[in-house]
C-alpha cells in the first residue's frame, strides 16, 4: 500500500519549495532534491502529496512499503511507471530488455543507463525534464547497494544534461546523510531539512481539530468534546511526528 496525502492547507512552505524547485520555466535546477528529516515527520506523506499533485512527476518508488528493501527492483520499477507516462519512451525500454537478456539483474549502473536515460534521450518530444520521486532510502537494507545507487545518481547528474530528476527522501541520521554530503554540492542537488517548526505545529493542530471536529456526529450535541488545550498538549507530546499525531487520530476510529 502506498502513504497516505497531506491534510488539506498543511505542509504548504515544504510543497512551495519542491514546487519552485519542480520548475524549470525560467531557470534550470538541479538535478537533485534531498529533503531529509527525522522519523515519523511525515516525509512519506508529503512524497505521495506532490507526486500526486504535479504533472512533472512521472514515477515513485517507496523503500518502506516495497516487498523488496534492496536496489535490485529500483529501476525496472521506475521504467515500467516510466513507460506508462511518457509512451514514447515504451518502445526504447523494450529494445534496451530485448538487447540484454538479463538487464532486469544486471548491475544497477547499466539498468540506470538503458533503462532510464537512454530511453528519454532517445525520446524527442519531451519539453521538460520529468521527475522521479524515491522515498525511504534509508530503509534499504543493502549498503554497498546503496552507496553505488547514490553514485550513479550523483555522476549522472554533474554535467548538467541528465534527461530526469529525482526527489530524495531520507532521514536525518542515516549515513545515506554523509554520503550525500560527500559526494556532491550544489549546483547537483538541493536539499530541504524537515523538522519542528512554528508551521509543523500550526499543521498538527489544524490536522487533529479537523479530525477531532468530524467526529461529532449529526444530532449529537454540537459543541466541542475536547478543548483546545487538548490539541495544543497534544502537539507538544508529538515533538513534531506526525506519526504520533496520525496514530491518535487512528484511535479515535478504532477505539
Amino acid at each position: 500500500h502506498s502513504p497516505p496525502e497531506c491534510h488539506p492547507n498543511t505542509r504548504k512552505t515544504i510543497r512551495d519549495q519542491i514546487g519552485k524547485w519542480l520548475d524549470e520555466s525560467v531557470s534550470k535546477q538541479s538535478s537533485l532534491l534531498w529533503l531529509n528529516g527525522p522519523t515519523g515527520v511525515g516525509k512519506s506523506v508529503i512524497a505521495k502529496t506532490v507526486s500526486g499533485f504535479y504533472d512533472q512527476i512521472v514515477a515513485t518508488f517507496y523503500f518502506s512499503t516495497s516487498s523488496d528493501k534492496t536496489t535490485a527492483t529500483l529501476f525496472p520499477t521506475l521504467a515500467w511507471q516510466l513507460a506508462r507516462r511518457i509512451p514514447d519512451t515504451r518502445k526504447h525500454i523494450i529494445a534496451s530488455l530485448k538487447r540484454n537478456d538479463s538487464l532486469q539483474t544486471s548491475q544497477i549502473e547499466d539498468q540506470f543507463d538503458l533503462l532510464i536515460i537512454q530511453p528519454l534521450k532517445s525520446t524527442t518530444t519531451l519539453k521538460y525534464r520529468p521527475v522521479m520521486v524515491i522515498d525511504g532510502v534509508d530503509e534499504c537494507t543493502n549498503e554497498e547497494m546503496l552507496g553505488r545507487f547514490l553514485r550513479v545518481l550523483v555522476k549522472a547528474g554533474e554535467g548538467g544534461d541528465m534527461p530526469v530528476r529525482f526527489i530524495i527522501f531520507t532521514t536525518h541520521s542515516f549515513p545515506t546523510s554523509d554520503r550525500l554530503n560527500t559526494l556532491c554540492s550544489y549546483p547537483v542537488i538541493s536539499r530541504i531539512r524537515i523538522g519542528f517548526s512554528q508551521e509543523c505545529k500550526d499543521d498538527m493542530t489544524r490536522y487533529l481539530t479537523d479530525n477531532f471536529n468530524a467526529k461529532n456526529q449529526p444530532g449529537d450535541d454540537p459543541s466541542p468534546w475536547f478543548l483546545p488545550s487538548d490539541i495544543s498538549n497534544l502537539v507538544e507530546a508529538s515533538c513534531g511526528q506526525f506519526l504520533y499525531a496520525s496514530t491518535i487520530v487512528g484511535l479515535l476510529d478504532d477505539p
